[in-house]
């Protein structure tokens, strides 16, 4: 969906402020590399249930994470070798 699509210039400011977060990570660099994915879209819901904080799915709330776990993959965004 087109129109939900988020803005290009906001994903762009918000993995800047993570690259120059003051944290250090194994490869010895500061900051956290965040990869974005907008290639994919979600069905969407009404309501999302984030368990464990919130409750279970129910009464047509999707799962936050049978959601995730269908439709993104660590290997698509180069985290997992192989």
């Amino acid at each position: 969906m087109a129109q939900h699509r988020p803005n290009a210039d906001a994903i762009a400011d918000i993995v800047g402020a993570f690259a120059n977060a003051p944290v250090s990570n194994p490869a010895g660099a500061g900051g956290v590399r965040l990869p974005v994915q907008v290639s994919d879209s979600l069905p969407e819901t009404e309501a999302l249930a984030f368990v464990p904080c919130t409750p279970a799915a129910s009464g047509g709330a999707a799962d936050f994470d049978q959601l995730k776990k269908a439709n993104f993959g660590a290997a698509e965004l180069g985290l997992l070798a192989g």
